[in-house]
């Protein structure tokens, strides 16, 4: 009788104003949560790993970055001591 009586809730649910009775059968029954299988989690060492990867990764990046920011500040520095001389030179 539960499932009897499941239906008709479900059927109480459905009609609404507009909604006829010969469209309820139209009308597709959607899985209730409890129907759909999780997934299985992934193993927790994978992800560690990806993890430990990850932030290798971050290390080099933020290594190169540090590498190319000393590069640039040198060039301008550079840069700068040569237009001062031209400067200089253009003064004199």
């Amino acid at each position: 009788m539960t499932n009897k009586d499941d239906l008709q809730q479900e059927l109480k649910e459905k009609v609404k104003a507009g909604v006829k009775p010969s469209d309820i059968k139209k009308l597709k029954r959607s899985k209730s949560t409890g129907d759909i299988p999780n997934p299985p989690p992934p193993p927790a060492n994978l992800l560690q790993d990806q993890l430990t990867q990850k932030q290798k990764e971050i290390e080099s990046l933020r290594t190169s970055l540090e590498k190319v920011n000393q590069e640039l500040n040198e060039t301008k520095t550079a840069l700068d001591k040569s237009l001062e001389a031209r400067t200089t030179a253009l003064r004199e």
